[in-house]
């Protein structure tokens, strides 16, 4: 029982984070100075959403957070 919760929690967390780095993408992107996202981010975008697996779904998020930090500095530039 407590394993199963745990899992849960895990899952949850996993989902959280995702959700997170894929609103900050989409965020940077409304922005008109913002380059074209990669075809790599918008894949991790759309798998990331019915990804299951805490595994891939950490994966995803890893390409999203990635490509956050790429567009964060480019706007930097400007």
């Amino acid at each position: 029982m407590l394993a199963d919760h745990a899992q849960t929690a895990d899952a949850n967390a996993a989902r959280a984070a995702f959700d997170a780095a894929a609103w900050t993408l989409c965020e940077l992107a409304r922005d008109p100075a913002c380059p074209r996202l990669p075809d790599a981010a918008w894949n991790a975008l759309l798998w990331g959403q019915r990804a299951t697996d805490r595994a891939e779904l950490g994966r995803h998020t890893d390409v999203l957070l990635d490509h956050v930090r790429q567009l964060s500095a480019a706007l930097a530039r400007g």
